[in-house]
């Protein structure tokens, strides 16, 4: 029974090594393929797939693709390396060239004035069909430029033109609409006061009208009843 025991440990053990080892590298992965696909009369065969520790690409006995549970295979990118993913879809690092992308896919030929929604920052690439017409396409990062200007007034900041291109503007720039949006309150703010003041002033100067008009017609009154005590009756 001893040995019984320790021979099952034993087994426990050849067992939970690799799996420890094997979660040690899968936690050391971090960019995985968002794609299965097939091989042989497959090939062309392509499903999503979004592999991960718990997802992974199983290809069945002919060749098709198929999507289950398991652990899926990945790479690392660490550091300066980000995960991107090439055109069909598979995990691959590299370096982002921007910091800064379009936003917008513009077509070509009879479609030079379509433009359809694309971040070029989230693995997406700007691409036409063969009528010119504009695709937003998996990919490396696309188009964009690189904002690190440091110095004082410098453009280091992202932005973006009314067709969606990526532009590197200044601080000044950035807070342009709310520099004037608060000079304007501003501007409301004073005007609003120095019309409360006046319209105070005047409602005061009326009061002291009335005051003044007042103490006038009560003099008058007085006056009159003061001259009345020195009219005498006439002789008869």
């Amino acid at each position: 029974q001893h040995y019984f025991i320790q021979s099952n440990l034993r087994m426990l053990i050849l067992q939970i090594v690799p799996l420890a080892a094997l979660l040690k590298v899968s936690a050391s992965l971090t960019c995985y393929d968002t794609v299965c696909k097939g091989t042989g009369n497959h090939s062309d065969t392509t499903i999503p797939c979004a592999v991960s520790p718990g997802v992974k690409c199983h290809l069945q006995e002919d060749g098709s693709p198929l999507c289950v549970t398991g652990l899926g295979e990945g790479i690392p990118c660490h550091g300066a390396l980000r995960c991107l993913h090439d055109y069909f879809g598979r995990a691959v690092c590299d370096t982002p060239s921007f910091n800064c992308y379009d936003i917008e896919c513009h077509g070509s030929g009879n479609f030079s004035y379509t433009h359809i929604p694309c971040d070029n920052a989230k693995n997406m690439r700007c691409s036409v069909n063969g009528t010119g017409y504009p695709l937003c396409v998996m990919g490396h990062s696309g188009a964009g430029v690189k904002c690190n200007d440091t110095s004082v007034g410098g453009a280091n900041y992202c932005s973006h033109d009314k067709g969606g291109k990526a532009v590197c503007i200044s601080a000044l720039q950035k807070y342009m609409v709310e520099i004037v949006a608060a000079a304007i309150v501003g501007t409301l703010l004073i005007v609003f006061a120095g019309f409360y003041a006046w319209k105070k002033r005047k409602e005061v100067g009326k009061s002291n009208d009335v005051v003044i008009s007042n103490a006038n017609v009560e003099s008058s009154m007085d006056y009159g009843a003061t001259a009345s005590t020195f009219v005498t009756e006439p002789n008869q």
